[in-house]
């Protein structure tokens, strides 16, 4: 996890300084923030993704239907824009739980129809942390989400004091995403050739008849296996 209060010094964006954030939408209604990972789909929170919210939970999880669930793009505003796309698929961590003092493992994915490519800047819960990679600010690294909302931690006010953001980190789920969501489009070649053996010479009769020619062997096969969808 990572604490909120890292981040001391902040500076606000401007449109489209991070055109992967979204909004996922419930019924035409904000409900959480939601961050593209590839053109069609979004890392956010597992608690975002779940139908019945109880205070405490763990699996199995009761999850919304995917195309009850929209990702909005391009919004700079209070309503969507219609730039829009439906979930076909939903899946969050196994190991999602929820306790009356800690979330753990709150990591979702939500996969969608068709691809989009506008613009957002409206982060919300769930949205992502993002630094920039090897010390170079044009580039840019996802190294957690916003995690913990309406639960025992999140950006509030807490007996007169303000409880700091908690994060999630993404190195923990990382394997599991590639397992879920692999490669949309994976192309692999593999050619195998079976070796030649060279074949013995026939005996040599014997007296002045010269020995029968031996036929050349077969060729051998070639076999291509392509892998791919």
């Amino acid at each position: 996890m990572f604490w909120g209060s890292c981040l001391a010094e902040t500076v606000k964006a401007n449109p489209g300084d991070y055109p992967y954030f979204g909004t996922l939408l419930l019924r035409s209604r904000g409900i959480c923030g939601a961050t593209l990972f590839t053109p069609i789909r979004a890392l956010t929170s597992c608690y975002c993704l779940m139908e019945e919210k109880p205070k405490e939970f763990k699996a199995p999880h009761k999850l919304h239907e995917p195309r009850r669930l929209e990702l909005d793009m391009g919004n700079e505003g209070p309503r969507p824009t219609g730039q829009s796309r439906f979930g076909k698929l939903v899946k969050v961590h196994p190991k999602c739980e929820r306790t009356a003092r800690f979330f753990k493992y709150d990591y979702g994915v939500i996969e969608y129809a068709d691809e989009d490519r506008h613009l957002c800047d409206l982060p919300d819960y769930s949205g992502p942390l993002i630094c920039p990679k090897d010390g170079d600010s044009t580039k840019k690294v996802i190294v957690g989400t916003l995690t913990g909302r309406n639960g025992p931690y999140c950006t509030r006010t807490w007996a007169g004091s303000k409880v700091d953001e908690i994060f999630a980190r993404l190195d923990t789920p990382l394997e599991w995403i590639k397992a879920e969501f692999p490669d949309p489009d994976p192309t692999t070649t593999t050619t195998t050739v079976a070796p030649t053996t060279k074949p013995s010479p026939g005996p040599t009769p014997p007296g002045p008849t010269p020995p029968s020619p031996t036929p050349p062997p077969s060729p051998a096969p070639t076999t291509d296996i392509v892998y791919g969808l």
